[in-house]
């Protein structure tokens, strides 16, 4: 019931087309190769077999799709390294729904009307941030996860989880638009 609630929701959001919700991981792959979608919400506890194993199958089918994982262990959840490119964002069920439509958000076009006024005003947030908040957000942009910066920089994760939340309240966007955003503008930090 509550998954059919939550599409419901996001079939009101314009730009995102729901195009089917499963219950178990044999109905999550079936319906990945019919519908080979774009972003799989993923919820890793199934009653068949783990969530995981429907990514799996859409990674083979569409290797640009990506996931979004809704957890009640988000914040122990790791990552499988084959599937570490697909992953947008870990969601907490214990959340709230603005959470989820956050990293969604993200994903959907939207009106434009002057980015160059945007990009400007991310410029000028981005001179806010620290030396070491700048360090992180480099190091994100050449292609390292929260993991491997913590290694990189020796520091803990909870230091590089804590600093990339700073940083995206700072610069005002979160998940894979401040990945993109460190990438593209590398040569500002």
């Amino acid at each position: 019931m509550i998954a059919q609630l939550l599409a419901e929701r996001l079939e009101r959001l314009e730009g995102l087309k729901v195009v089917a919700v499963a219950h178990t991981a044999a109905a999550g792959i079936q319906a990945c190769v019919e519908h080979q979608p774009d972003l799989l919400l993923l919820d890793l506890n199934l009653p068949d077999a783990p969530g995981t194993r429907v990514a799996e199958a859409l990674q083979l089918l569409n290797p640009a799709a990506r996931m979004i994982v809704l957890s009640a262990l988000a914040q122990t959840f790791l990552c499988p390294e084959h599937l570490a490119p697909m992953l947008l964002a870990v969601v907490d069920k214990t959340g709230s729904y603005a959470d989820l439509l956050e990293e969604i958000s993200l994903l959907l076009p939207t009106p434009n009307p002057s980015a160059a006024q945007a990009e400007a005003n991310l410029a000028e947030r981005l001179q806010s941030l620290t030396p070491r908040q700048r360090q992180i957000l480099q190091k994100i942009g050449q292609g390292a996860n929260s993991r491997e910066v913590a290694l990189q920089l020796g520091i803990s994760l909870e230091t590089v989880n804590t600093h990339r939340r700073q940083i995206a309240a700072r610069l005002g966007i979160r998940g894979a638009a401040l990945v993109r955003y460190a990438v593209l503008h590398a040569d500002l930090l």
